[in-house]
């Protein structure tokens, strides 16, 4: 069974997240998703920006989903 990344982006200022975004690689396992979702996250957070992050409270969710596979 194969897993799909998928990350959510929050403001705790603004309230709200942007929609849902699936991260184009499939994972072979749910080990392997979520190393990489932790991994992502730190590189999408360090991209954002210390500033933007606290003026914004900006906060990443992620989850990994099983895929039907046909």
């Amino acid at each position: 069974m194969k897993f799909l990344l998928t990350f959510v982006f929050c403001s705790g200022v603004a309230g709200k997240c942007l929609a849902p975004m699936e991260y184009p690689d499939k994972y072979i396992d749910l080990y392997t998703c979520l190393d990489a979702g932790y991994k992502e996250s730190i590189i999408q957070l360090q991209g954002i920006g210390q500033e933007e992050v606290n003026q914004q409270q900006i906060f990443i969710k992620f989850y990994c989903s099983p895929m039907q596979e046909i």
